[in-house]
């Protein structure tokens, strides 16, 4: 069983004819194969710490020091090579179950301390999985959420239209591999021959830090980074599409000796979605639709406008069929 809400699904072989599926839910990215879920989730974090640990008697719940954790609540976070204190031996995959502050969060145990302790634990080997997303679309609240001052002076908002999206992935191979990308945070690459106990890992090099859909321009094979980060601005550029060169995951930087790029969509306020069809790539914007046709040389890709004043539902609401892509609008 998985842990969370599915929200993509993608199936290949690789080339030794072994049937593998991916599926990415708004907690985790597993793999199946032969019958068996490997939790391949990319890691954000990974370490080692030094007395960790406080616990109070009678209760379950521990206290875990580790400044500038960057956790939040519901994430995934595994402990190994502890040693026991107050009781509890803090060994596995947690959820963090409160923030405290920047530098301490609890997680709760099986066991109940026996007593109470402090600084305990040794030093463990810790690993952060990317945090969690949302699994239903929630409106955001809080300081920045709306006009300043809107309920007096100092207070935070306890409202606002401002929605945060479920968690979907884009997902697509290179070759035999898998490559995944939780919408709005960097595109990971799964590689088949470090096999199942590998976790998908950051693209390197100049790589997009974020993008909002990612795909693999079959043809040619590009990796397209859809509303991705700029790297020229240092900026998230909702508009803009990125481009890895031609059979390199890391080469993201246009050179006169290479062939990335990037190109600016100038319809709608963000890209939504992309789709890959037997002809060309498909771009859709909140407003907009557009293809992204291969044409080589120095521009690599081209772009025509064929659809205006039309929006398309969510990331996962097309699907190409033979020659023609079918979309919920």
């Amino acid at each position: 069983q998985v842990t969370g809400i599915a929200r993509r699904i993608r199936d290949w072989t690789s080339l030794d004819a072994q049937r593998w599926t991916a599926i990415g839910t708004d907690k985790k990215l597993y793999l199946w194969q032969s019958e068996t879920l490997y939790n391949i989730t990319p890691l954000r974090d990974s370490g080692t710490l030094t007395a960790p640990f406080d616990t109070v008697i009678s209760s379950s719940i521990v206290t875990v020091n580790h400044t500038n954790h960057g956790c939040q609540v519901g994430d995934y976070v595994i402990f190994s090579n502890a040693i026991a204190g107050g009781g509890i031996t803090v060994e596995g995959e947690y959820t963090v179950a409160t923030v405290v502050d920047e530098n301490s969060y609890t997680i709760v145990d099986d066991e109940v301390a026996t007593s109470t302790a402090n600084n305990t634990g040794g030093t463990p080997n810790y690993e952060y999985e990317i945090s969690i997303g949302e699994s239903s679309v929630v409106t955001s609240s809080g300081y920045g959420t709306g006009p300043y001052g809107a309920e007096g002076y100092g207070n935070a908002r306890t409202g606002s239209t401002l929605v945060v999206g479920i968690r979907t992935w884009s997902l697509d191979n290179w070759g035999e591999d898998l490559l995944a990308n939780p919408r709005g945070g960097a595109i990971y690459w799964w590689d088949r021959s470090k096999g199942t106990g590998s976790r998908a890992t950051a693209l390197g090099g100049d790589a997009p830090p974020t993008c909002q859909f990612m795909l693999v321009s079959q043809r040619d094979r590009h990796v397209l980074a859809l509303g991705a980060y700029d790297y020229f601005n240092n900026a998230i550029d909702p508009l803009l599409i990125r481009w890895c060169s031609t059979e390199d995951l890391n080469d993201w930087v246009p050179t006169s000796t290479n062939t990335s790029g990037d190109l600016r969509l100038y319809s709608g306020s963000k890209i939504v979605a992309g789709v890959r069809s037997r002809l060309e790539t498909i771009v859709f914007t909140d407003v907009s639709v557009h293809t992204l046709p291969f044409v080589g040389g120095f521009d690599v890709f081209g772009l025509n406008i064929v659809g205006e004043n039309v929006s398309i539902l969510g990331p996962n609401c097309a699907v190409p069929v033979d020659s023609r892509v079918f979309f919920m609008a």
